[in-house]
This record gives structure tokens, C-alpha cells and sequence, in this order.
């Protein structure tokens, strides 16, 4: 029933949330509501029950934007652009390398017509979600990188939710990045006040051949926000691949990431990290599709769970008939650190080829009594001790961070966390 009102809603109203759509999309989205009528099943369908608003006549903010929000790491040079609920905010025009282009989707369906069309919907799978996001998102980011082109500093995208009544944003995110160049993304979700929110963001990536990537995600919402996220990357030969997702902070959280190892020698890290207090529920679902020989995927998640936190890690690595020579990693490790936390772990390998190295492990305790005594006796106070296990613990993750400054303040806003101190980014009022 909840998700037959979000269709009637669409049927009502399609000729707006068409408007700017170009006639291909127009077209998808029709089998898209197919779909949905005779398959969907939403994932979190409980949480879409709230009455949101949505703003198909993409009424746009009185204010302006970026100076109603910034978030800025200290001493990071980055491209900065800002998504309010679901719409792209251009700001002044930006220097950008030769050929780079960095702008709304909805502005590019009409500006760059040839690569949306081409690149959109290639790394998605038929599930209720994608279809979801392809009926209602209207705008988002859209990045192209040129052949052979490195991006100087990288792109910072803001998600910023606000109103004063219960609000859903929509968007998709199409970052294209072409053979032989080099782009690092990284995109930061804040939410306002005390409103129900909820998110429905999906970022699909394309990884040339021997193209560098890197893509990290930070969260630092509230408990009223709920942030349903999925991640699509498509890697070509030679390709590597390195992203990061930290949850510091929000309500209900669901982060899916999906690659395609599509080319041979390709290579891929996926991390994240986790940290929960209070009802705060975080969800992490991987799924990494070995499709060809020779490709290498690692794969580190951990959680620190308080209060009577929840966490859940699903985690799916498959690796096809004829892709031999795999490498494949998988590890997840989990803390809870009181008798109410509770975690979830399914590591899971699909293996249909020969000559293959692919392990993967999972381990869900409570913070090393002997470790704690030890430290004890060296003059450190337990509660000293319980950081520094807590801290180490988390730290693991950060290094798998390419970015120098981001990992700086990172450890930083780690610390505070779980110091139960407050924390922000630099000129950011929404971290905290």
C-alpha cells in the first residue's frame, strides 16, 4: 500500500516531475512504474510511510544556499557544490582543468546530452530502489573527466536537508570518469533541525580503463533523518578504485554499495566505518561482482555500537565462471560496547571459477578485557584505556583515506565522538 501511494502520486503529477526530462528518461521511467506495479518491493518500506513533501515544480530556496551552508575542512582546496534536499545549488563558476565539466544532471540532460544518455542506468540492477530513484529523482551532480585528464583537488558535494515540515529528497548522482584520468570525490550528508527526513540518493560511477577513482562519504545528520543511499560503480580494465564510508551520526541509515569488476587488472578497496549511539540503526550491504580474470577486490568494514545502538553488515562477493586469477578480501569487525548493542554480520562468497584467493571473516565481541587490564597497570585510567582500544579500533579504517586533511579531521572528529564531546567540521554547524 505505501508504495501503490508513491505510484498514484507519480501518475498524478508525471507531467512535473517530467518537465526538463529528456525523451529517453521520459521513456525509462515508464518501465520503471511497470516495474514497480508488478515488483516492487522497496527496501525500508516502513520508513517511506511518513507523509514527506516532495517538490516536483523544483521550487527553489529564498536564501542563498551557500550562505546558509557551508562545510569546509580546514586547508582542503576542494570544488564545492551544494545538494538541498534534491536540488543541485550552481554556485559561481569555477576553474575547472580543461574538458572537466562539474554540474547539475538536470542542467546536463540538456548541456551534455550524449554522455548522460550514454552512461545512465549502466551500472544499475532491477530492483525497486534503482526504479524508484529513476521515477521521482529530478536533479543531482553530474561530473565528467575527460580522457587522460587529472582533477586537481577534489570535488565536495553537500547534501543538506531542510524545512520546517517533513521532507523528501530524491536525486541521482552520474560521475563519469574516462579512461587514463583521475578524480576523487567527496560528498558530506547534514540534515537541519528537528524535521522528518528522508533521503533517496543514488550515485552511479564509471571507471575508464586504468582511470583512478576515489569516492568518500561522511554523515553527520540527527536521529530524525533517515538516509537510504546506493553506490554503483563500474570499473574498466586497469581501473583502480578506493572509497570510504564513515556514519558519525543520524537516524536510520542504509548504504549499498555495488561494483562490477568489468576489465582485467582492475582494483578496488571498499571501506567504511560505523559509529552508533543511542537508536541509531546503520545498515551496510556490499556486493562486489568479479566478471572477468584477474581483478583484485579488498574489502574492510567495522562498527562501534553503544546504547542500544543496531548495526548490520551484509556483505556479497562474486566471482563468475571464467574469472580466474581472482583476489578477493573480505573482513568486517564489530565492537559493541553495552549489553543493549546489537549486530548483524552475513559475509557471504559466491565462487564459480578455478584459481581463485578469496577469503573472508566477520567478528562481533566487546573490547579486550586483557588489553584493558594491562594498560591499567601502566598507570592508564580505564576510561583513558577504553578510548585508546576504541580509537586504534576505528583507526584502521581512516587509513585507507587518501586524502590527507580529510583524515586529519576525521581522527579529530573520531576522537570527540567517542569522548562524547562535541565535534564539528570546520565553519560547519550541522556536525555536531
Amino acid at each position: 500500500m505505501i508504495l501503490k501511494s508513491y505510484i498514484d502520486l507519480y501518475r498524478s503529477a508525471q507531467d512535473r516531475f517530467n518537465a526538463g526530462a529528456p525523451d529517453w528518461l521520459v521513456e525509462a521511467r515508464r518501465g520503471s512504474l511497470d516495474f514497480l506495479q508488478q515488483h516492487g518491493s522497496l527496501r525500508e518500506a516502513a520508513a517511506y510511510a511518513t507523509d514527506y513533501g516532495m517538490n516536483p515544480d523544483r521550487l527553489q530556496l529564498k536564501e542563498d544556499p551557500y550562505k546558509l551552508f557551508s562545510c569546509a575542512i580546514p586547508e582542503i582546496s576542494a570544488y564545492n557544490y551544494l545538494v538541498v534536499n534534491d536540488s543541485f545549488c550552481i554556485p559561481g563558476a569555477a576553474e575547472l582543468p580543461q574538458g572537466v565539466v562539474v554540474t547539475s544532471l538536470a542542467k546536463a540532460f540538456s548541456t551534455h546530452p550524449e554522455w548522460v544518455k550514454r552512461y545512465f542506468g549502466l551500472s544499475h540492477t532491477d530492483s525497486a530502489d534503482w526504479h524508484f530513484n529513476q521515477l521521482f529523482a529530478q536533479d543531482g551532480l553530474f561530473i565528467y573527466v575527460p580522457q587522460g585528464v587529472v582533477l586537481d583537488q577534489p570535488v565536495q558535494l553537500v547534501n543538506y536537508m531542510y524545512d520546517k515540515e517533513a521532507r523528501m529528497a530524491v536525486s541521482h548522482n552520474l560521475i563519469v570518469v574516462e579512461d587514463g584520468a583521475a578524480a576523487q570525490v567527496l560528498v558530506c550528508d547534514h540534515a537541519w533541525g528537528e524535521t522528518d527526513y528522508l533521503s533517496n540518493r543514488y550515485t552511479e560511477v564509471y571507471v575508464g580503463k586504468g582511470a583512478k577513482y576515489e569516492h568518500y562519504k561522511l554523515e553527520s545528520t540527527n536521529e530524525h533523518m533517515t538516509n537510504i543511499s546506493t553506490l554503483a560503480i563500474d570499473q574498466q580494465a586497469g581501473s583502480q578504485v578506493l572509497t570510504n564510508s564513515i556514519t558519525l551520526h543520524g537516524g536510520h541509515t542504509d548504504n549499498r554499495v555495488q561494483v562490477r569488476m568489468l576489465g582485467e587488472g582492475a582494483r578496488l578497496s571498499l571501506n567504511g566505518l560505523a559509529l552508533g549511539t543511542g537508536r541509531q540503526r546503520i545498515s551496510n550491504h556490499t556486493d562486489i561482482r568479479h566478471q572477468v580474470a584477474g581483478a583484485m577486490s579488498s574489502e574492510l568494514f567495522k562498527y562501534l555500537l553503544d546504547q542500544a545502538a543496531q548495526g548490520d553488515f551484509y556483505g556479497l562477493i562474486r566471482v563468475d565462471e571464467g574469472a580466474d586469477r581472482t583476489t578477493a578480501l573480505q573482513t568486517n569487525r564489530n565492537l559493541c560496547l553495552s549489553a543493549d548493542a546489537r549486530m548483524q554480520a552475513r559475509p557471504q562468497l559466491e565462487i564459480y571459477a578455478d584459481d581463485v584467493q578469496c577469503n573472508h571473516g566477520s567478528a562481533t565481541g566487546q573490547l579486550d578485557e586483557n588489553a584493558l587490564f594491562y594498560m591499567q597497570t601502566r598507570g592508564i585510567s580505564e576510561v583513558e584505556a577504553r578510548h585508546l582500544l576504541m580509537s586504534a579500533f576505528a583507526y584502521e579504517v581512516l587509513n585507507n583515506i587518501g586524502i590527507e586533511k580529510v583524515k586529519d579531521r576525521l581522527r579529530l572528529m573520531i576522537d570527540r565522538r567517542l569522548r562524547g564531546e562535541k565535534y564539528n567540521c570546520h565553519a560547519c554547524s550541522m556536525c555536531q
